[in-house]
């Protein structure tokens, strides 16, 4: 789900858009985030990167999966445990 970079934290997880509300959950394939976008022109990606930076407190940026529906987000300068502890605060069950 997390691992640090040379430059921030790296956040593995599987979108689902059109969901509703944004939540992020623990799933069987790991980190999952329901977004209330559609997957079309970008949306899910800008709403997903949104909430992440809102989250983590720090710039977020899409770095893999952009037409996919695993991604790979960087946030910028964030600390691994620091990341962790939001996490799980933000976790839905």
């Amino acid at each position: 789900m997390l691992r640090t970079s040379w430059d921030g934290v790296l956040v593995e997880l599987k979108a689902r858009p059109a969901s509703g509300a944004f939540a992020l959950r623990e799933g069987k394939d790991g980190l999952v985030a329901a977004l209330k976008s559609q997957p079309e022109g970008g949306k899910a990606n800008r709403e997903l990167c949104k909430e992440l930076r809102r989250l983590f407190g720090c710039p977020a940026e899409l770095v893999s999966g952009d037409t996919a529906r695993r991604k790979v987000v960087l946030l910028r300068g964030a600390l691994l445990a620091e990341a962790e502890q939001r996490l799980r605060g933000a976790l839905k069950d």
